[in-house]
């Protein structure tokens, strides 16, 4: 007779401590320079924060980064600064977060539904390209769970069309796709880091780009819609409606620190995937 799941009474086949904690604690080094914000009072927005944006962009190998206070602003705000609004479409994937649908729904404009890849979870190329009309301004590319996605059958879809690709890579910290990483092969690349993401803040988001323009859009939109460089005086020029999205620079000192020891903690998930795989299979 096969033995009893654990559920029914039977024995576990994987103890939790086998299992590493989830997420991380914060290194000490960390703490020391969080505790340094706090005794100065300057919490806010700032060289931290410049700090970790540079150093994502270059991890990810984009040009530009933005951190926000959450995936869902990131996807927010992604859509504002490619001017998606009423009368346009936004193909989303049917399989996703609540906030692949709301953000369309706030920005004006109105999302898609297309099929998922059963074996991949993630959006069907097939299904987009039914989905594909005259008043489609984006596609939203989710890599489900970290799974990467054929980016180049997106590409050609919208090849000769004024369609953005959208890619949320809030699953996708550090995954690849042909040795390029995920959220750097559309014209936007969003990010979460919530409590269960690879890398955590307990809230906060990023966006990376390669376009200039796109990146200079979304500073401002991070920040009420002011633009700093045509300000004078400096508070009073908001060429763009807004809302409030800055992050903290203890945000980006947790951030940092996980970025920088992100490649060990792949490992580290994956080693607990593969514990699950064998065990539960």
């Amino acid at each position: 007779m096969d033995k009893l799941p654990s559920i029914l009474g039977g024995s576990p086949s994987l103890n939790r401590s086998q299992i590493e904690k989830w997420p991380r604690p914060v290194g000490i080094r960390t703490i020391k320079k969080i505790n340094q914000i706090l005794e100065a009072g300057k919490f806010a927005m700032g060289k931290e924060t410049e700090n970790f944006e540079k150093d994502f962009a270059n991890y990810c190998g984009a040009k530009f980064s933005i951190l926000v206070t959450s995936g869902s602003e990131a996807l927010s705000q992604a859509l504002h600064a490619l001017s998606i609004s009423k009368g346009d479409e936004v193909i989303i994937p049917a399989l996703g977060f609540i906030s692949n649908l709301s953000t369309v729904i706030i920005s004006g404009a109105k999302p898609i539904l297309a099929d998922i890849d059963p074996l991949t979870s993630n959006i069907s190329p097939k299904s987009v390209k039914k989905l594909i009309t005259e008043k489609t301004k984006a596609i939203v590319l989710i890599a489900y769970g970290g799974t990467p996605y054929d980016i180049h059958e997106f590409r050609q879809l919208i090849e000769g069309k004024a369609i953005y690709l959208i890619e949320d890579a809030s699953h996708a910290h550090g995954g690849e796709i042909r040795g390029k990483k995920i959220g750097t092969y559309g014209h936007i690349g969003c990010f979460s880091f919530d409590q269960n993401k690879l890398m955590t803040s307990g809230q906060g988001g990023a966006i990376v780009t390669n376009n200039e323009k796109i990146f200079e859009d979304l500073k401002m939109r991070r920040n009420f819609g002011l633009d700093r460089k045509n300000s004078i005086p400096q508070w009073l020029y908001f060429p763009v409606i807004s809302s409030n999205c800055k992050p903290t620079d203890i945000t980006a000192l947790m951030l940092s620190e996980q970025l920088d020891r992100l490649e060990d903690d792949i490992k580290i998930r994956k080693n607990n995937f593969d514990k699950l795989t064998e065990n539960l299979c």
